[in-house]
């Protein structure tokens, strides 16, 4: 399903940008896995023939994801926005270490001092 919408998209940026596509290296990328993904699931369904797999360029796919994370630093609201979010799973993480540092303290206490009176 997501490969129709790569396709989708890599045919947009065809008609868009035609030759000067694969002057930059990162379109050159999506086109080649794009293209190798899509001619696989062709013959793997026309012939009914299992392909070898090629999820090893898949994760080039994860670049793209990198690239989007690059954009998003351009804009300042939401590169606030991230730096506020991180800031505050910081923070969260220090007050569950906490909490788990009172509960572990109060559990060794309670087992010592309610232990002896379930001996007797």
């Amino acid at each position: 399903v997501l490969l129709v919408f790569y396709v989708f998209e890599i045919s947009l940026k065809c008609y868009t940008y035609k030759v000067k596509l694969f002057l930059d290296s990162s379109n050159t990328l999506d086109f080649t896995v794009i293209l190798v993904d899509a001619v696989r699931t062709v013959i793997e369904y026309t012939f009914d023939v299992g392909v070898a797999s090629v999820s090893v360029l898949r994760v080039f796919r994860l670049v793209r994801l990198a690239r989007v994370f690059r954009h998003i630093q351009q804009v300042h609201e939401v590169k606030l926005l991230l730096n506020s979010f991180v800031g505050s799973m910081k923070a969260m993480v220090c007050g569950v270490c906490c909490i788990v540092t009172m509960v572990t303290v109060w559990a060794i206490l309670a087992v010592q001092l309610i232990h002896p009176i379930n001996i007797r």
